[in-house]
């Protein structure tokens, strides 16, 4: 059996966002974990991947008929890019696809850890709302408008994440050696700086770098 693309995400979630594939093309849909897989990868020229996951072994690539692999999100860090390459499979992503949905995230994720949600509601399901009203007003929880967000990573999402935080009264700072807009980075009033001052002036700091040798272990760094 011949197959032109072999799919690792249920169909779906492509079904769901109307992206619906021509009649012609041959898809078998498949989980990661399916056991035939492997086998299935020696009769497929195209192969869809989600982008969270583990990295794909290059084993998995060696003795398949793969000749394209599509990442169905921004990271590629699932591929090992240089062994593809050497067997002559090209590989592409979506970068910026999920943006909005990444700076949407982040920026309630930082309303619910400065306001204490999470605590508070599991405060308040324990009966102890007055205790925790009362600790609440003490410690003068704040909102995001006039802190100051520090963005690790400039790119697409990085960008998308400082306008929703400037949107909100944030000041910005960012650190990254080649953003991508410059220009839109200063329409927003965010200013270049090292990641030591980031992490020195930011109250807020979100990182939206790809996974690279150079950023690995990045936020552990003493």
């Amino acid at each position: 059996m011949t197959i032109d693309v072999l799919c690792l995400r249920p169909e779906a979630d492509f079904q769901r966002a109307g992206a619906l594939p021509p009649a012609t093309l041959k898809i078998v849909y498949r989980a990661p974990d399916d056991p035939d897989v492997p086998e299935l990868m020696k009769q497929a020229s195209s192969l869809v991947i989600p982008a969270v996951g583990p990295k794909l072994p290059r084993a998995l690539f060696e003795n398949s008929s793969i000749k394209f692999v599509q990442v169905t999100g921004a990271g590629l860090d699932r591929l090992d890019l240089p062994a593809l390459k050497r067997l002559d499979i090209s590989a592409a992503n979506v970068p910026g696809g999920s943006n909005t949905a990444v700076a949407e995230y982040v920026v309630t994720a930082a309303s619910v850890l400065l306001r204490g949600l999470a605590w508070a509601d599991a405060e308040i399901r324990a009966g102890r709302y007055r205790e925790f009203r009362a600790r609440m007003i003490a410690d003068n929880l704040s909102g995001l408008d006039g802190l100051v967000v520090g963005i690790v990573g400039l790119g697409v999402i990085g960008l998308a994440v400082a306008e929703a935080f400037q949107k909100r009264g944030c000041q910005l700072c960012y650190q990254d050696p080649a953003p991508r807009d410059p220009h839109a980075a200063e329409s927003l009033g965010a200013k270049s700086v090292s990641l030591d001052e980031l992490c020195k002036w930011a109250d807020v700091v979100t990182l939206h770098v790809p996974l690279l040798p150079a950023t690995h272990n990045a936020s552990s760094q003493p």
